[in-house]
């Protein structure tokens, strides 16, 4: 496993630290920008941003270079690496991204102290957020390519992007107000559970899919 992992970041070796370090830079724009509205951005909208950034930026390059090098993945499969590893390993690389943009928000919060702080809500709202996009992503790439896993990260930029301009146009306005009578515990439960099923899901049509592949 930690072999398949060093050698993902040996793909990416000219881009990752610019990457990882424009991951740390959002939080310090968001809060940037945000100040002059007078409002603080939630963290766990920071942590969704952060992730999906590194995430598009890494697992899409990675793909790619699978893509134009296809005989890489058969002589890995000769060498003594299973096929269900190598793809557990691309989910197990995915969530250390996650892993390091809570430890770089948590750090950032220590020294920024305008930055909204880190609670175990935010990181359920934002893990959840985060599994349900990435596995989406992962499950398509190893179904259909890399450029249909593409659509699926342009899709998701997209919705993020207009997305609330267009629910603004529609006079569109739920009524939220029931969460504030759930607990964090409830909530944090409840994204979970989501997240557990969909990495599940996510992972069967994977593995499925990687093992009837030709290479």
């Amino acid at each position: 496993m930690l072999n398949l992992i060093k050698k993902d970041f040996l793909i990416i070796k000219k881009t990752w630290i610019i990457v990882f370090i424009i991951a740390l830079i959002i939080p310090l724009f968001f809060d940037f920008v945000s100040a002059k509205e007078g409002v603080v951005v939630p963290a766990a909208i920071t942590l969704i941003s952060m992730t999906m950034v590194l995430s598009v930026m890494t697992l899409s390059h990675i793909y790619s270079q699978d893509e134009m090098y296809p005989k890489a993945a058969a002589m890995i499969t000769t060498v003594g690496y299973p096929r269900d590893l190598q793809i557990i390993e691309r989910y197990v690389l995915a969530y250390l991204f996650y892993l390091y943009c809570v430890c770089g928000y948590a750090l950032e919060t220590l020294v920024v102290s305008s930055l909204s702080p880190i609670t175990m809500a935010a990181i359920a709202a934002s893990l959840c957020s985060y599994t349900l996009i990435v596995s989406l992503y992962i499950a398509v790439t190893n179904k259909f390519g890399e450029g249909a896993g593409r659509y699926v990260f342009i899709a998701v930029v997209m919705l993020i992007s207009i997305g609330p301009s267009i629910l603004s146009s529609l006079n569109f306005h739920p009524n939220l107000e029931f969460l504030t009578t759930i607990s964090d515990i409830t909530i944090t439960l409840v994204f979970a559970a989501v997240s557990l099923i969909a990495l599940a899901v996510s992972l069967t049509i994977s593995l499925r899919s990687y093992r009837i592949k030709e290479l």
